[in-house]
């Protein structure tokens, strides 16, 4: 997960340089929302159908949530570029 968190994080403070704080802070409450959404779902998942199935599903749901982050490697070169293309345009 904090593999994950840290390559969110990158491709927040690149693709927003000039607001890099502003983009960690949301990235920050948005990581502390989740967590505690997490923390309060885990006992009552548990209790209803199990241990098992339940870090059966929570580990399914890390992995479904890690599936953007492919797109993220495969396209996150690309979206900078535009995004400083874009920023040059206004500029002028």
């Amino acid at each position: 997960m904090a593999s994950s968190n840290n390559c969110i994080n990158l491709v927040l403070v690149d693709t927003n340089q000039g607001q890099a704080g502003t983009a960690m802070a949301a990235s920050n409450i948005a990581k502390c929302l989740i967590g505690a959404g997490a923390t309060a779902a885990t006992v009552p998942l548990i209790n209803s159908i199990g241990a098992g199935p339940a870090f059966a599903a929570i580990g399914s749901a890390y992995f479904i949530c890690c599936i953007p982050l492919t797109a993220v490697l495969m396209n996150g070169l690309k979206w900078r570029q535009k995004r400083e293309r874009n920023e040059k345009k206004e500029h002028i």
